[in-house]
């Protein structure tokens, strides 16, 4: 079990002299069960996000989730699901979760594909921030495809995937006329993209 607590004070200056302070607390359980090659993991997490403004009288906000993930290992194919039920305060009840495929061609190099959609809530500087919090911010929602090929050796190891995210409700930061940035969602958006990544490492016992 892990309990966190976070702050962030912020003063600003635009015109007149603004306080912008958010403190996140955080508990989340987590439990691991294996069974054979397969691996279970059954967790909960509760977060109440809280912000004071010059502003803005206190806000605050919680938000409950519980979640559940399985790694299957059928050598030489192996399988990722998971599952997450948020229950959001504000924006009400949410449900996201993810698959993802591998399959060792050899012993050095796997094919891998996954597929998982996302929830993300506006945070509270997107909603608050003085001068350029937009009230108005609806939560973003995604989903991501994405196929990829890894290589793995005893020095060094590479991985090399494409992908593809749609958003609705995307919420980006944008500059105004006034130059201030502030946030704004997008209905429809798509990112596609290459990456690769290399390793290096030391060979055992250097």
């Amino acid at each position: 079990m892990q309990l966190s607590e976070a702050r962030d004070e912020n003063t600003s200056y635009q015109g007149t002299r603004s306080n912008f302070d958010t403190k996140t607390h955080k508990l989340r359980w987590e439990n691991t069960l294996w069974m054979d090659a397969h691996e279970f993991i059954l967790g909960a997490d509760t977060l109440k996000d809280s912000v004071e403004t010059s502003s803005y009288a206190g806000e605050s906000r919680k938000n409950h989730a519980v979640f559940a993930q399985g790694l299957f290992d059928f050598n030489p194919l192996s399988l990722q699901t998971n599952l997450r039920v948020d229950d959001n305060q504000v924006y009400g009840d949410k449900v996201t979760g993810g698959l993802a495929l591998g399959y060792a061609i050899n012993p050095e190099h796997t094919l891998r594909g996954s597929y998982g959609t996302a929830f993300r809530a506006p945070t509270f500087n997107d909603l608050y921030w003085p001068g350029s919090g937009n009230l108005d911010l609806a939560p973003e929602t995604s989903h991501t495809t994405e196929i990829g090929l890894r290589g793995q050796y005893p020095t060094f190891f590479w991985d090399v995937a494409v992908y593809e995210a749609q958003y609705k409700n995307l919420i980006n930061w944008a500059p105004l006329p006034s130059g201030l940035w502030a946030p704004q969602n997008i209905d429809r958006a798509r990112i596609r993209g290459i990456e690769f990544s290399l390793v290096l490492r030391s060979p055992t016992g250097c």
